[in-house]
């Protein structure tokens, strides 16, 4: 049996997307109905902290070279009008001479001790050169957020980093790990708060509200439309500042909560486990039952014989079923 040696953690699974079925992991901004923001130049206080800036972004765009950009989070990243197309497509506008190459690595429902575990995979494997990360209230688990980071620091390809904090109250967490590894963070809520407080919006509210006011969100956590292109906003004009920074790196400073997360890592079934009974590796992408899920699970394991098992063997902490 293969032996899977890890000082910390272990996921097995192969999942290859976000969590909507047959949701590719690369996207585009060919809709037509993604709504070209506009960013404004007035920011609210406590919206952006620049520190280090963009400075491999910032090189890229300045020759007008491709840009890949990743987006790691949960369901305000994965779903597509919570900000992420919006951010898209502005910036396909503000820098036309630029190819943007997207990468949505949300997946609905999981925070950063899943994310953690997909980074490699999911979002190093595109090489970007800029990840924004948007985990925030319970989904921040701030020790895998800072394995997070780590690994995209430790990774061969230098790429920004960016913390998106969507919290309407953040309790400055964020920031602070954002601060500790002297990347940029972005709190996304500021301008709806102060909104807000002028009573022009509504926090949670019916998507049909004849009020005149924006409604932010229905549920009180995830943005309709117009809290959407509120959050892209905020990022938007704050993209501008971050690219003109010329911050110190700082390298891989020291730990805040423990490097154990660096380890965590996603793996195939097909690749680490020991099969017993009869099992076929199945191409979702050519098998009409699986096909929807084939962005998830590009190769899957079937069994229809009631004594075939799998099994595995680790050394670390933890491991999960990603399904």
């Amino acid at each position: 049996m293969k032996k899977i040696l890890l000082s910390a953690m272990l996921l097995l699974g192969s999942l290859a997307a976000g969590a909507d079925a047959g949701s590719p992991l690369t996207f585009d901004t060919s809709r037509s109905d993604i709504p070209l923001i506009e960013a404004g130049d007035k920011a609210p206080d406590g919206e952006l902290e620049a520190r280090g800036g963009l400075p491999v972004t910032a090189s890229l765009i300045s020759k007008s070279s491709p840009v890949t950009v990743a987006f790691l989070g949960g369901s305000n990243t994965d779903s597509g009008f919570c900000y992420r197309l919006q951010l898209a497509r502005y910036l396909e506008n503000r820098y036309n001479g630029v190819k943007f190459t997207w990468i949505n690595a949300g997946v609905s429902g999981t925070g950063a001790d899943l994310g953690v575990f997909r980074v490699d995979e999911q979002v190093l494997s595109a090489n970007p050169d800029l990840v924004f990360i948007e985990f925030s209230g319970k989904d921040a688990y701030l020790p895998a957020l800072e394995g997070i980071v780590r690994k995209i620091r430790k990774s061969s390809h230098k790429a920004d980093i960016c913390i998106l904090d969507g919290s309407k109250e953040g309790d400055g967490s964020l920031a602070k790990l954002a601060g500790h590894y002297a990347v940029p963070s972005v709190r996304m809520a500021c301008e709806a708060v102060a909104l807000e407080s002028e009573g022009r919006l509504v926090w949670k509210g019916a998507r049909n509200d004849s009020s005149g006011k924006t409604v932010f969100s229905t549920d009180g956590l995830h943005p309709t439309k117009a809290g959407g292109n509120l959050y892209a906003a905020a990022v938007a004009r704050s993209f501008d500042r971050m690219v003109s920074e010329t911050g110190k790196d700082v390298g891989l400073p020291s730990a805040m909560y423990g490097a154990e997360w660096d380890d965590a890592r996603m793996y195939n079934p097909a690749e680490v486990c020991r099969r017993h009974g009869l099992w076929k590796e199945v191409d979702a992408s050519k098998d009409s039952r699986m096909k929807k899920f084939a962005s998830h699970f590009p190769t899957v394991l079937a069994s229809g014989h009631p004594n075939s098992t799998l099994s595995f063997a680790f050394e670390g902490d933890m491991f999960g079923l990603s399904d």
